[in-house]
């Protein structure tokens, strides 16, 4: 996306206010609030790159983009099983003619095995804007440990459930876990789902608990830094473990 990072001088001054206090999920989500009230991006339009293949429109608090149909398929099979994704809203006929116009206009076309689909941002992910595989959130916020054990313990119930259903998502990172902050309780959804996909056993367990880019067990490190589970490798791994047979059903 062409959005420029923010000012290192503006980032260091707001960390050093906002360091000062370690915040509980109440307190989180009024200061995010706050910040995104005073932003002033409110339309991206995201060609298909290597990395990010889907075309996407960012506008008006609502995120519009192509997937593939099976793809779709399986995402709209996880909803209805209940567990905590991103949310399909419906799109009026007016303003997919206008979204599919504006691709012409960029060279773009929603080819035959894709659909377009709108999802409303609801929230604000672990990692944001163009460094997703950095914890902006959590570099940002001094997160109380409660409310970091409970984001990673989330994280491993949807990663797991999903699991159970014999896919992987693909890159779990923590640029595709949102905190939705319209809600009263903590809730986390699994977000992004142009790489989901039917996969073997040794494949799950790798997303799992490997050390690769495309394991969720990097980012739950991040995520517990600095709490009771993180003192030594044996409590972080036996954390994990433990959350992990709470829903595995193999």
């Amino acid at each position: 996306m062409n959005i420029k990072p923010r000012n290192p001088r503006e980032i260091r001054s707001f960390k050093k206010t906002i360091m000062k206090h370690s915040f509980g999920f109440e307190d989180l989500k009024n200061k995010i609030r706050e910040k995104k009230g005073k932003a002033k991006i409110s339309y991206v339009f995201q060609k298909p790159t290597k990395e990010e293949p889907n075309f996407k429109i960012y506008k008006n608090g609502c995120i519009y983009k192509t997937i593939n149909k099976y793809r779709l398929k399986i995402w709209q099979e996880l909803l209805k099983k209940g567990l905590m994704v991103e949310e399909i809203e419906s799109i009026s006929p007016n303003i997919k003619n206008a979204i599919t116009k504006e691709m012409k206009e960029n060279g773009l076309t929603i080819e035959e095995n894709e659909v377009l689909v709108k999802t409303k941002v609801g929230g604000i992910s672990l990692a944001s804007g163009k460094y997703k595989t950095m914890p902006w959130l959590l570099e940002h916020f001094k997160i109380d440990e409660n409310t970091r054990i409970e984001i990673a313990k989330q994280m491993i119930k949807t990663i797991t459930l999903l699991h159970n259903e014999g896919y992987v998502h693909g890159h779990p990172h923590t640029g595709n876990w949102v905190i939705d902050l319209t809600k009263k309780k903590l809730e986390l959804r699994l977000i992004d789902f142009d790489k989901i996909r039917k996969a073997s056993r040794d494949e799950i367990v790798h997303e799992m608990g490997s050390r690769s880019n495309n394991s969720i067990n990097i980012d739950l490190s991040i995520v517990l830094r600095g709490t009771k589970y993180f003192e030594t490798q044996e409590a972080y791994s036996n954390f994990i473990k433990a959350e992990v047979q709470k829903y595995r059903t193999w």
